[in-house]
């Protein structure tokens, strides 16, 4: 009963972290996550990993952030609520308004 209210817990997160209005960017610039989140929406969540992982590693706090909700539901890879805390850390470390 409880895992189940986690995951539709974490569910309604993924949808906020989607439809949620993001900074405004440069005409015609695109933010170096929108592949990601893109790949996210259709399900593909091996598309979303590899694109955010090399992101994550150079300090992209956004896609610290969306690795974290990825490993928080389990989506792309094997649930693990530590290894998603990692990444949510490392994200509010940078003032990523969400972590």
């Amino acid at each position: 009963m409880i895992r189940r209210a986690a995951r539709s817990v974490i569910a309604v997160a993924f949808g906020v972290l989607l439809l949620a209005p993001t900074p405004p960017v440069v005409a015609g610039a695109s933010a170096p996550t929108d592949h990601a989140v893109r790949a996210i929406e259709k399900g593909d969540f091996k598309t979303a990993l590899a694109e955010l992982n090399p992101l994550a590693a150079k300090g992209n706090a956004n896609a610290q952030f969306m690795l974290g909700m990825m490993y928080d539901a389990g989506k792309g890879v094997k649930q693990d609520q530590q290894v998603a805390a990692s990444w949510y850390r490392k994200a509010a470390d940078q003032r990523h308004l969400r972590a």
